[in-house]
């Protein structure tokens, strides 16, 4: 081993490297293997340069604030559409900011889908049917505190309005409120609780009477219209469908027995009852009258036709109460399956009162009618089917089952039919001094008056 530190050569040393290596050697470094000293003028610049670089950052951010700060007192320009108007709108920071809105496309004047056939638009309809109805506030036991809310169809412009038998039963005050808010009180004229309906008259004129149309010609899924009351709120208008033309329900409202009815789509709400009914073309096809109640179920109103409404109107101004409702002087209640089984008899009709102008005498407390001529009774649905186009004083067959102990005895027997006449059960009407009710006086100018046998038969055409 040599004892001397002996210096190694640095060319030697690269030149013994290996080529890979020997490449990555810099230029820079000069054969001693030592980097040269740098330039000192390139030191300075490059010491100097982070400060540049932070000046900058400065006026960058300089020049931010001062953007912020003058778009805090200039509003934001805005182009503005040049047919839209503009809705200037403050957000209480100092920024109004511009949202254009352009007004929809106009529809005709005449609010008509069909000038030529009458047809009206939606918005159309609403705009003419709804002067036409009436709210009515009804007071029974309490002249301070209303009973009930409703509605009223207008039938002439000097203050004939039709409503429903059961919104002025027992009514003691009538108050209407037409569209333009002027009020006054209504009186009774006619009530017939057969057909659920009554006429009121009230003193305001000038009133939009309905136009009535022919229910017959109204087909199943035609779009509707009603108006009137809705709950609290008045000059409601809401739209819907004929979803049957031929309903038969039961109700319980007093001297209400079952009676034919559409069934409508738009919502009957509290309110609405006595209000009309009214197809595309501005017709009163219907007076609402009643709605299903139960819980899951919406939408399902029923409407009393025209085509019945008209003639019962006809004879309320001509007497008070409609001379087409025919009766057989009796008060009927079912006997149902479970009755009839546990008793022993057979299903029917039981009578449970006898009017005292029933003409046969024969027929006593607690018979049970089986038939009505041919018509099989079980039902107060039977019992009006059967009925159904008689006339005042015809005679039809009774067949009648008497209980008597453990046995009983079927026979038949003949009944004329009477005229029904109902009231309300408070209604101030006039009395005669025979004690015979009558309505008070009537206008029936533009009327046209028939007798009794006239209107039957017409009836029967409808």
């Amino acid at each position: 081993m040599n004892s001397t530190n002996e210096q190694n050569n640095p060319a030697d040393i690269a030149e013994n490297m290996p080529e890979n290596i020997r490449e990555n050697i810099p230029e820079s470094v000069n054969e001693t293997g030592v980097k040269p000293p740098e330039n000192p003028k390139e030191a300075q610049k490059r010491s100097i340069m982070p400060f540049l670089l932070l000046i900058c950052l400065m006026l960058i951010a300089l020049c931010v604030l001062i953007i912020i700060k003058q778009s805090e007192t200039q509003p934001l320009e805005t182009t503005e559409p040049p047919t839209a108007p503009l809705l200037p709108y403050n957000d209480g920071a100092g920024i109004t900011v511009n949202i254009p809105q352009i007004s929809r496309p106009k529809l005709s004047e005449d609010k008509y889908a069909d000038p030529e056939t009458g047809l009206f638009t939606q918005p159309g309809l609403a705009e003419f049917i709804l002067p036409t109805q009436v709210s009515i506030t009804v007071y029974n036991d309490d002249l301070i505190f209303p009973s009930s809310f409703a509605t009223g169809t207008i039938f002439t412009e000097d203050g004939y309005i039709i409503t429903n038998a059961h919104v002025v039963d027992g009514a003691v005050k009538i108050s209407v409120t037409d569209y333009e808010g002027n009020s006054d009180t209504a009186e009774i004229i006619g009530y017939d609780g057969t057909s659920d309906l009554a006429l009121i008259k009230t003193d305001l004129t000038g009133l939009t009477p309905v136009t009535f149309g022919k229910s017959s010609e109204c087909v199943l899924g035609e779009a509707v219209a009603c108006t009137g009351r809705s709950a609290f709120y008045d000059n409601c208008v809401n739209f819907g469908n004929l979803v049957n033309l031929d309903r038969v329900i039961d109700t319980d409202y007093i001297n209400s027995e079952n009676f034919h009815v559409f069934q409508v789509s738009c919502f009957i709400n509290n309110g609405a009852s006595g209000g009309p009914v009214f197809n595309m073309y501005g017709q009163c096809i219907a007076v609402v009258s009643t709605k299903y109640v139960g819980e899951g179920y919406e939408g399902i109103g029923f409407a009393l036709p025209a085509d019945n409404v008209v003639p019962v109107v006809e004879d309320m101004l001509a007497g008070g109460y409609s001379t087409t409702a025919v009766w057989t002087g009796l008060t009927l209640e079912r006997i149902d399956a479970e009755a009839a089984e546990y008793a022993d008899v057979p299903y029917g009709m039981a009578v449970k009162e006898i009017e005292t102008e029933t003409s046969n005498p024969a027929i006593k407390n607690y018979d049970i009618i089986t038939k009505i001529d041919d018509t099989q009774i079980i039902t107060k649905n039977s019992v009006e089917k059967a009925l159904s186009g008689k006339k005042i004083g015809e005679t039809v067959t009774l067949t009648v089952y008497r209980p008597n102990g453990v046995s009983g005895a079927y026979f038949e027997t003949e009944l004329t039919l009477i005229q029904k006449k109902y009231f309300p059960r408070k209604a101030e009407l006039i009395e005669s001094d025979g004690g015979e009710i009558i309505a008070p006086e009537a206008d029936l100018d533009g009327f046209a008056v028939t007798t009794t046998e006239d209107r039957g038969e017409r009836t029967e055409d409808r």
